[in-house]
């Protein structure tokens, strides 16, 4: 079980997820950029599944959040360009 500020964490590490998820489909479906064969909605189906999934294994997991992940901060520049 969570406190209260640990759920708050994982509530927005949750909407980080699963937003732009379904943004970035809805927006390839609506400029037709899935090309193959394959049914769009059961594609649509499969992320549902998969985020509801991740989000359930999450909250089964009784580590912190803080020490799940990597602590390195995002950054738009590799290692390896910086001089």
């Amino acid at each position: 079980m969570r406190d209260g500020a640990s759920a708050k964490f994982a509530q927005v590490d949750a909407a980080r997820m699963v937003r732009p998820a379904l943004d970035g489909f809805a927006i390839l479906e609506a400029a037709d950029g899935f090309g193959l064969s394959r049914e769009v909605t059961r594609s649509y189906h499969f992320l549902v599944d998969t985020l509801i999934t991740g989000l359930r294994a999450d909250l089964d997991d009784s580590t912190p959040p803080e020490d799940r992940h990597d602590r390195r901060p995002l950054t738009r520049e590799h290692p390896e360009t910086t001089r």
